[in-house]
């Protein structure tokens, strides 16, 4: 399993998990920092989350 944040602009902000999970249901928070540890904006983030072939983009609201 793959998730990734993005900026507006397609830029990668963050890599939350790249580790291989088992079946089933799992969580994941995100503090609002980037790869570097700064804090981001408020504003709209895209995340890609990738399972085996399967992958999905999202919108989401980041607000602080």
């Amino acid at each position: 399993m793959r998730l990734v944040v993005y900026n507006i602009l397609g830029q990668r902000v963050r890599v939350l998990v790249d580790a291989a999970k088992g079946p089933g249901v799992h969580s994941v928070q995100w503090d609002g920092r980037d790869a570097s540890g700064r804090q981001v904006a408020t504003g709209l983030y895209i995340y890609r989350i990738e399972a085996g072939a399967s992958a999905q983009v999202r919108k989401m609201l980041f607000a602080k």
